[in-house]
């Protein structure tokens, strides 16, 4: 783990892509959503070098390589703010204790019509109110404030989101494909609630529920 957290430390443009809910056995409800930053032709302050280095790499020399993954790296216990433009002050939406994973690097496009993005898979708490924000902006431009204040690095592996038999879909229309890799009962970084048991005092309980050995 490092000890400081970089990430783009200004207000960036961001599309949002697929998304779908994941709900766990003790009924914890998460979502699982893409989204995509624009690299291309905007301002490059404020972008952390390992994004730069990335955008040097499929665009140099009329590149072959038209996308770069960013392995075994992931971000744990972030906050988002989601904005309609880069300046209003009032927020659309808020997420908190996200992990941001699957990093990658993509030129998108012909020549000099290309596109660069950087590509990442989000994974929040949410509830039913957030999910119709998904389906509603799915496909739209938003703007994101990226808050690294209770934010770390994890590498090789490490992710607070282990393989788990307990992911289910969301019933409905909402409801998008499951993903193997997708794990709702794996702990909530940065979630300092306690689990009780059914044999604590009342005033001990939380909402949470221990599994039965």
């Amino acid at each position: 783990m490092a000890n400081e957290v970089t990430f783009f430390k200004t207000r960036r443009e961001v599309e949002i892509g697929d998304f779908h809910s994941l709900k766990s056995k003790g009924n914890e409800r998460r979502v699982k959503a893409t989204i995509r930053i624009p690299l291309s032709n905007r301002p490059t302050t404020g972008i952390p070098d390992w994004v730069l280095d990335g955008y040097q790499f499929v665009v140099k020399d009329a590149s072959h390589y038209t996308k770069t993954n960013c392995k075994d790296m992931s971000l744990e216990g972030m906050s988002l703010d989601i904005f309609t433009t880069d300046s209003v002050k009032r927020k659309m939406l808020a997420l908190n204790a996200c992990k941001m994973d699957r990093f990658s690097i993509e030129r998108v496009g012909d020549e000099e019509k290309a596109i660069v993005y950087l590509n990442i898979t989000i994974y929040a708490p949410t509830n039913e109110e957030q999910i119709v924000w998904w389906y509603k902006y799915q496909g739209s431009n938003v703007f994101v404030e990226f808050d690294t204040t209770q934010a770390s690095f994890a590498y090789d592996g490490e992710d607070a989101y282990p393989e788990s038999e307990d992911a289910e879909e969301v019933p409905g229309d909402l409801a998008f494909a499951g993903d193997p890799n997708d794990t709702p009962d794996a702990p909530i970084p940065g979630d300092k609630r306690s689990v009780t048991l059914p044999s604590d005092p009342p005033n001990k309980r939380s909402h949470h529920s221990a599994k039965k050995k």
